[in-house]
């Protein structure tokens, strides 16, 4: 991807996308569809206290947040879609970005790419696909066994406690 294609947001944007979503988070961006693995995502996410960012809207967003009400995570947010300015803002502010796709459907996760432009830590899972060639564990992320919201956790919490590895 071209990192020049992106739009680059200026200062006024930055802040107000500060002030709206905060900045350390973990984000993910994409359609919410099934084999995205959101729900092994708020699974993991019991217990935890950092925030999540979930940016898109798709066939599975109800399902997913009635979900997170049920398991009462309150620090986890539902963007919904935003502009290309404040996509690239959200991935400057966050902490790195969660990508829990736990099909073969996902084929690629041009998000994983996104992410890298940005230089922040991945965190995917192994699932045989175009997701294996963008993030390399204890490299450029971390890369769990998908399905697992256990192992999505750890990666999350090593993430989150070690400021060397962001």
């Amino acid at each position: 991807i071209d990192k020049h294609s992106y739009p680059q947001p200026d200062t006024g944007t930055m802040e107000e996308v500060e002030r709206e979503f905060g900045r350390d988070f973990f984000l993910f961006v994409g359609v919410l569809r099934y084999y995205k693995g959101l729900h092994i995502l708020l699974d993991a996410l019991v217990g935890k206290s950092y925030p999540v960012l979930i940016v898109g809207s798709g066939p599975t967003e109800q399902v997913l947040k009635r979900q997170a009400k049920r398991l009462g995570l309150r620090h986890v947010t539902f963007a919904g879609r935003v502009s290309d300015a404040v996509k690239v803002a959200l991935f400057r502010l966050c902490k790195g970005v969660v990508f829990p796709s736990h099909l073969r459907s996902e084929a690629f996760g041009v998000t994983l790419l996104e992410g890298a432009m940005c230089s922040k830590p991945l965190i995917s899972t192994e699932v045989g696909t175009g997701t294996s060639h963008v993030n390399h564990h204890n490299r450029t992320g971390l890369v769990v066994q998908p399905g697992v919201p256990q192992a999505l956790a750890g990666a999350l919490d090593t993430l989150h406690s070690d400021s060397a590895l962001v």
